[in-house]
Parts: C-alpha cells; structure tokens; sequence
C-alpha cells in the first residue's frame, strides 16, 4: 500500500545527543597599514578551518494531518567540514583589544546513518525504509564579537561569541522507494 502524497510526516526538532563538537584552527595576516580614518583600527585576513560532528535524534509523527497518533524515533549523524576566509577588524584602545570577525565560504555537510523505530513496540507506525546518505555544499557564514590580548608580535589570547552556520542537510530516499519525498533536517549549528 503506498502513501498518499497528501500525507505528511512531522518530524519534531532534533537535538544532539552524543554533544555536539565543533573544531576550528584560523591563521591571520596582519594588514601592515591601519586605516586612515580611525589610526587604531587594525585588519587582519587570513583562512579558518572548522570541523563539526554530532548525532542527532528527534520524534516523528507519521502521516500528522491524517490523525496519526503513534511516533517513531529516528536519529542521524551530522558530520561537517568548513574552509572560510575571514576578515578581522581588531581596535586598539587597551591592552585587551575588542574585536569584530567574519568569516564566508563553503561548507560541506554529510547527514549520514538515518534510522527510525517505534516510540512504542505495541503502536501501529511502521517505519519506513531509512533515508540515504547525502552530502551537499553550502554557503557557510560566521561572525563574532570578541577581545584578545597580545601575548608577543605573533600570538594572541582571544575570546569570543560566534554565530556560525554551515547550511542545511539533506537525505534522500532510497532508490526503488514507494515514496518521493527528501528530508530536510536542520544542520544549522
């Protein structure tokens, strides 16, 4: 018996169970002249490379608009790898320097291992046959608020706050499934 496409699944929010784990190691040039109009603002550009794993799990609700009642749960493994070209402006005003980053590029997202089974071994939902690997490119973005101390002429102690997105994931149903559907699962971090 095949699904109707009028049917639709909801999946709940998914969240990280294994902790989510981001990696990143950045490298700058100092820009060796400070912009004129404001003689303590520093640039500096350089490339940043982030790695991020994680696995995920959340509620799905069969066929939600048909009145289904029994869920499933179904969990995946995030794992992303990101390469940016960052521009930091930095302005010296103290010994602690605030700072403002951000970064652009390309991320490459892998959602892999789909699985789903019943929230209740006595309930009526069937899972269906699990998604497929899918890797994709995005856009990625950050940016940060921070300060940063120097520590000599080519190290610094840093702190910041980033917003860093590396796109959306997507799975895609196995060839020869009775089902035309993708899933989109947020992989925003």
């Amino acid at each position: 018996m095949a699904l109707s496409p009028a049917l639709t699944n909801q999946y709940g929010t998914a969240k990280a169970d294994s902790g989510f784990n981001l990696l990143g190691i950045n490298a700058f040039y100092q820009l060796s002249q400070p912009i004129h109009a404001l003689k303590s603002l520093d640039v500096q550009i350089g490339p940043a490379l982030y790695k991020s794993f994680a696995k995920y799990s959340g509620v799905e609700t069969p066929a939600i608009n048909y009145g289904g009642g029994d869920t499933l749960n179904y969990s995946y493994n995030d794992d992303t790898i990101a390469l940016l070209a960052e521009a930091k402006f930095i302005y010296h005003i103290a010994s602690w320097q605030p700072y403002f980053l951000i970064g652009l590029d390309t991320a490459v997202t892998d959602l892999s291992n789909y699985s789903e089974t019943p929230s209740d071994a006595s309930g009526s939902a069937v899972s269906l046959p699990p998604y497929q690997n899918h890797s994709n490119t995005n856009f990625a973005y950050e940016l940060a608020l921070g300060v940063q101390k120097n520590i000599d002429a080519h190290f610094a102690l840093a702190a910041d706050l980033r917003d860093v997105n590396f796109g959306d994931g997507y799975l895609t149903a196995p060839s020869g499934a009775y089902y035309d559907q993708i899933a989109t699962l947020n992989a925003k971090i």
